[in-house]
């Protein structure tokens, strides 16, 4: 028999004051020069406030800009680096001003010049093109399709492809729908779409790489106007809570696919007037929290009351995993001032520091950098610090320092490096010392692309399936556990996947029927047309890759019952009506006359240039419910469906539904074979073959005694079996769709 524990409020609180850390960097300024170690030595910018971007091949690019001077105003070109240091870019202000540039996965370059309406592309030096966009300021962002995305005059967010088609001068425009914002409102790109901030920085709205509008959050989510959200969308949000000493706040992450709160950090985690300014995602959904709070010594904050800047570390679903404080002072009486930091790809916290290190003699102080690497996961301290400071011996010359000349928040890193922006000088490092401003690319080992934009860029293809199942329930197996590890867990992922489905009997059996690979069963319960192609479903992403997959030889695929309601329907057979002339009846039919036709048009269409070798099936659905007549007796095993307007309308009704579906997916799949020959490749299978399919006569309530399909008055785990192919189903479905394929030329 288990016992209740109880935890004594001393140990409690135990637990609590671990999770506190004062952390004080060990590195504070020598009397010399000490520099840390460069991947390259440093480069001379002409500007003091410039934008960087970065490239998976390690490549820096440094944006245009100008800054007004004693001698005028001084121009930086824009001009790229690579991995060892060598210019490999080199475009002039004049002409290609690109003041917000971004790069690619493979670190091609595109931005809008100043004053120019034009988004221009370049691959090295050359211009690759340049697309009218009718306004100056445009801010664009690579997707993770590789498309670039940016809205127009027009107030359209349009998405181009990177390269140009053989033939054409213009980028294939891939995407074109009216978007809320307008020309120079800032992009984000994740992994499933783009979200445009607009209303002059002030909102957010979601859209899918397929053109799907996904809304904005709703309530208070506007308490960080900087809008952190993770590869995935996820927007981290803070609230407050409480007044005066005991003000505090709450975090939270909110899903804009699923429109939720995915979770919310109790105030009472952070407390004793903490106050929130910048959050970083960190990859896998978790966040840290750049803020304030008082002074904490033994759990309860000092009199008087003394504020510390504070890192708080949370985790996926919300718990704070630690606490750092940053304290404003060192023990060498040194200042903290500004705090620039960065997450990466692999999960690392760079946080760089000014300092401002004081003199008995003129100038009087000196500012250096630190440079400290933590776990953006638990706040561990990762690698040794580093210090990047001047001479402070007024014996040994001129006596300088090093500050940070940045124009954000975050410092900009790439594959192994910190790029620090910083300005040889000394005392309040005011003036005009442009010349003194250099990128120093500090060696940090295992450093990775800044998240989540790396992430995102970055996003992996699929792994090499010869066989991919698509699809919905039928497909994945519902009604038939056990189900693979990660498909059966309640509030993150239901998409069921059988080890006994269809897909599964017959991957690898034959020539014509290769084995899956690591990722080609990708059916998932309760999937509609959109999640195939556009919107992901059960944290998993798409089906189909953003980019088309050669190697891929076969794909099967069940989809369209969803779209036309078929569990509204069945669950209106079952506790009313859905005989003839019923609301339930003309709602679906309605569906599949009008909305699904269109649907399936475009996921097959999606499906054939996705895999542009493979032969694609299309399984039709078999009928649940046996034929009755209306002279036929009762049957205990589905009196739900005798109640209808007329004796086993229901029943009737219900395989006239599932007939109208098959004939229209049919439909469908014969007019755009006709388009081409390559659309030949799209083929149906046809389950309800009264000669030859295993599945006539097993229906519910068949001539058989033995059904092949889940019944409401089985006792069963979960009700969305209900009316899905039991074990002999998923037979049967392999028999068929087996049989059709190695028939098939």
């Amino acid at each position: 028999m288990s016992k209740t524990r109880r935890i004594s409020v001393p140990l409690a609180l135990s637990g609590v004051l671990a999770s506190l850390i004062v952390y004080v960097s060990s590195g504070t300024a020598a009397a010399a020069e000490s520099v840390p170690e460069l991947q390259w030595p440093p480069v001379t910018a002409n500007a003091d406030r410039y934008p960087l971007t970065t490239s998976p091949q390690g490549d820096v690019t440094i944006g245009c800009g100008s800054t007004h001077t004693d001698s005028g105003l001084v121009y930086q070109d824009v001009v790229t680096y690579g991995a060892a240091g060598t210019e490999t870019r080199h475009l002039d202000h004049v002409n290609n001003c690109l003041n917000r540039p971004v790069v690619d996965k493979v670190g091609d370059l595109y931005g809008a010049a100043n004053a120019s309406t034009y988004l221009q592309a370049y691959h090295n030096n050359v211009e690759k093109w340049r697309y009218q966009v009718n306004c100056s300021g445009s801010w664009p962002v690579v997707g993770a399709d590789g498309n670039i995305y940016v809205i127009n005059s027009a107030k359209r967010l349009i998405g181009l492809s990177p390269e140009v088609e053989p033939g054409q001068t213009q980028p294939k425009k891939v995407l074109d729908i009216p978007a809320l914002g307008r020309c120079g409102d800032q992009l984000r790109a994740t992994t499933f779409g783009i979200a445009v901030i607009w209303d002059y920085g002030t909102k957010v709205n979601y859209y899918t790489y397929g053109g799907k509008n996904l809304g904005a959050p709703q309530g208070a989510y506007t308490g960080d106007l900087n809008f952190p959200m993770d590869a995935d969308g996820l927007l981290f949000y803070p609230t407050w809570v409480g007044s005066g000493s005991t003000a505090s706040f709450k975090v939270s992450a909110y899903n804009p696919l699923t429109k939720t709160v995915k979770w919310t950090a109790s105030e009472s985690t952070f407390g004793n007037g903490a106050s929130p300014w910048l959050t970083f995602p960190t990859p896998g959904g978790g966040a840290v929290v750049w803020g304030q709070r008082q002074k904490m010594v033994g759990g309860v904050p000092t009199v008087p009351s003394e504020y510390m800047q504070v890192m708080f570390f949370l985790n996926s679903v919300g718990q704070k995993i630690k606490e750092i404080e940053l304290p404003k002072q060192n023990s060498a009486g040194d200042l903290a001032g500004n705090n620039y930091v960065t997450v990466d790809t692999s999960g690392k916290l760079v946080l760089v520091r000014d300092w401002k290190k004081y003199l008995t003699f003129s100038p009087y102080n000196v500012p250096y950098i630190t440079i400290d690497v933590f776990s953006a996961y638990n706040g561990d301290v990762l690698q040794a610090p580093k210090v990047m400071s001047g001479n402070s011996d007024n014996t040994q010359g001129e006596v300088y320092g090093y500050k940070i000349k940045a124009s954000t928040a975050s410092s900009t890193i790439g594959p192994g490096t910190l790029y620090i922006p910083a300005q040889k000088c000394a005392g309040g490092c005011t003036g005009s010392s442009i010349g003194n401003v250099k990128v120093y690319p500090v060696k940090i080992t295992g450093l990775g692309l800044d998240y989540p934009r790396g992430a995102v860029i970055e996003t992996p293809p699929w792994p090499a399936s010869p066989y991919v199942a698509l699809g919905d329930s039928f497909s994945s197996g519902e009604g038939v556990p056990p189900f693979e590890s990660g498909t059966d867990e309640t509030g993150l992922n239901t998409c069921h996947r059988s080890t006994a489905a269809y897909a599964r009997l017959i991957a690898g059996t034959s020539a014509k029927i290769p084995p899956f690979g690591t990722n080609g069963f990708r059916a998932c319960s309760g999937a509609v047309t959109d999640n195939v192609w556009d919107l992901p479903q059960a944290n998993e992403g798409i089906q189909i890759g953003l980019n088309p997959d050669p190697t891929i030889q076969l794909v099967t695929i069940s989809i369209g019952g969803n779209d036309m309601g078929f569990s509204d329907f069945a669950t209106q057979c079952v506790i009313s009506t859905c005989d003839v002339g019923s609301a339930a009846y003309n709602t679906a039919l309605n569906k599949i006359n009008n909305e699904i036709p269109g649907k399936l048009e475009t996921t097959y269409k999606k499906i054939l240039q996705y895999a542009p070798n493979a032969k694609i099936y299309v399984v039709g659905y078999p009928q649940v419910i046996a034929d009755k007549p209306v002279s036929a007796p009762d049957d205990i095993r589905c009196v739900y469906m005798q109640d209808g307007a007329t004796r086993w309308g229901d029943a009737r009704a219900a395989r006239d539904i599932v007939q109208k579906l098959n004939e229209k997916i049919s439909q469908k799949i014969f007019e755009l074979r006709a388009l081409s020959t390559d659309n030949t490749r799209l083929r149906f299978v046809f389950m309800n073959d009264p000669a030859t399919s295993p599945f006539v006569g097993r229906e519910i309530c068949g001539v058989s005694t033995t059904s092949y399909f889940q019944n409401v008055d089985q006792i069963n785990p979960d009700r969305r079996y209900i009316f899905h192919p039991n074990q002999l189903g998923q037979n049967a479905y392999a028999t068929i769709v087996g049989g059709t394929i190695n028939a098939s030329s």
